[in-house]
């Protein structure tokens, strides 16, 4: 009954998402979509979207940018059509784009 409440992606994915950025020396980041900006070092816990991940990298001695692609898990979708027929779950899992992921780990060249 639950299911019928909520996307199935939402449950278990949430609309957030943490990514973990690799460095080759300790630098400040700064990850963004087109639905927010999140800054950190390490790792950054983000709002899960269709674009790309955009990052950005400063260190005392160098900066790095790299661009991370976001994936359609289809599992998700089928999930909601068997469950409740993509109703409502559709509606809350695409306004929550918990349908989308990230890479858990980007690897930003600093130069």
């Amino acid at each position: 009954m639950l299911a019928l409440l909520s996307g199935c992606a939402s449950m278990a994915n949430g609309s957030r998402q943490t990514v973990s950025i690799i460095t080759s020396e300790p630098a400040q980041c700064t990850a963004s979509n087109d639905r927010g900006e999140w800054s950190g070092t390490g790792a950054v816990k983000v709002k899960r979207s269709g674009e790309p991940l955009a990052v950005q990298c400063i260190s005392a001695r160098n900066t790095g940018t790299a661009t991370a692609a976001s994936d359609f898990q289809t599992r998700y979708l089928v999930q909601n059509i068997i469950l409740d027929f993509c109703i409502p779950s559709c509606f809350i899992d695409g306004a929550n784009r918990a349908w989308y992921e990230y890479p858990s780990t980007i690897h930003v060249r600093m130069q």
